[in-house]
């Protein structure tokens, strides 16, 4: 069998460039380098940029919405949180309050006592100090007048009184007891104002330490004193 040797040297290839075929181009009558040609072919980065937009614009929103979430979540837990420690304080102040208001009464009821004794003791010690006082003499008038006008002169009354109070109570007697005899005595002890009727039927007396201890027994009030 006789052998025939191609060689590349005697033949001429058609140096063109050459495109590959698609499935589209061997039903069109174009070339291929028409058809690249005609077709605009996309920008893949931008289409990649886009595609971030797009997925960084979803990203903010979804941690837009996480945060708006996350806030309000916060803010009632934060309100109940708060209204909790509010109604816990104001319970625990009523408490603190209640339990001061029964400390105070508790030492009240023990001050109450010495307090009582020590105004009355401060009462007393004024009376000592003679005091001439126009309401004083018009409050005398008011008691000892009715007195005088149904004394009888057979009862022999003696009326003791303040030294300072004598030419008042002899106006008093001329006025209301003209024609009764009344015998009229001073005594040092006694301050202006004060008096003590003295007869067989009876004693009135009227002294501010006299009223004060009266006051004082009537209001059956608790005292340190034994």
């Amino acid at each position: 069998m006789s052998r025939r040797i191609i060689n590349n040297n005697n033949i001429s290839w058609d140096q063109k460039d050459q495109a590959t075929l698609s499935y589209k181009m061997l039903f069109d009558e174009r070339t291929p380098e028409e058809i690249s040609g005609s077709e605009e072919q996309p920008d893949i980065e931008e289409l990649l940029a886009e595609n971030n937009r797009q997925w960084e614009e979803r990203l903010r929103r979804a941690r837009k919405d996480v945060y708006e979430a996350a806030l309000q979540e916060g803010l009632e837990q934060g309100y109940k949180q708060a209204a909790e420690e509010i109604d816990f304080k104001v319970q625990r102040l009523d408490s603190t309050l209640k339990e001061a208001h029964g400390e105070w009464q508790e030492r009240q009821k023990l001050l109450d006592p010495g307090v009582i004794d020590l105004a009355f003791e401060l009462a007393e010690s004024i009376l000592e100090i003679p005091v001439e006082n126009p309401e004083i003499r018009n409050s005398m008038e008011a008691e000892l007048g009715p007195i005088l006008q149904r004394i009888e002169e057979t009862t022999k009354p003696v009326l003791w009184i303040s030294e300072s109070d004598r030419e008042y109570i002899n106006r008093l007697k001329e006025e209301y007891a003209p024609g009764t005899t009344i015998y009229i005595r001073t005594d040092k002890s006694f301050n202006p104002g004060e008096y003590k009727l003295e007869s067989n039927r009876e004693t009135v007396v009227h002294t501010f330490k006299t009223m004060l201890a009266d006051l004082k027994k009537s209001l059956t009030l608790p005292t340190w004193k034994p």
